[in-house]
């Protein structure tokens, strides 16, 4: 269960943008508190099934692709897909953060 201010990963193991993604995702965690909930999808079916649960917004974010890495905020219903910019991760997990303190992310 995500916890509030918490976003998501679903991820493959084997895929690429997927491990170009992960070390970027630990500094946004290490550097400014951001908590993601990391989730493989290609070999747990319950993560999977999550994945499929949020399929239309993730396809509408997405330009109708549905795969990974996809970063979910379901506070705000919000996806980010692909392989992307540490900037550009940064300024999208912000835009949902944005109403807590960041002392609040570092608890």
């Amino acid at each position: 269960m995500v916890k509030k201010g918490q976003l998501m990963m679903f991820w493959g193991s084997e895929c690429p943008h997927c491990h170009v993604m992960m070390p970027l995702v630990e500094r946004l965690e290490r550097e400014e508190g951001v908590k993601f909930e990391k989730l493989e999808v290609w070999h747990n079916e319950s993560n999977a099934r999550k994945m499929r649960a949020i399929a239309d917004i993730i396809k509408s974010a997405c330009g109708g692709v549905f795969g990974t890495p996809t970063f979910y905020d379901p506070e705000r219903a919000a996806a980010l897909c692909g392989e992307q910019p540490y900037e550009l991760l940064r300024e999208w997990a912000f835009k949902g953060l944005k109403t807590q303190s960041r002392a609040q992310r570092h608890k």
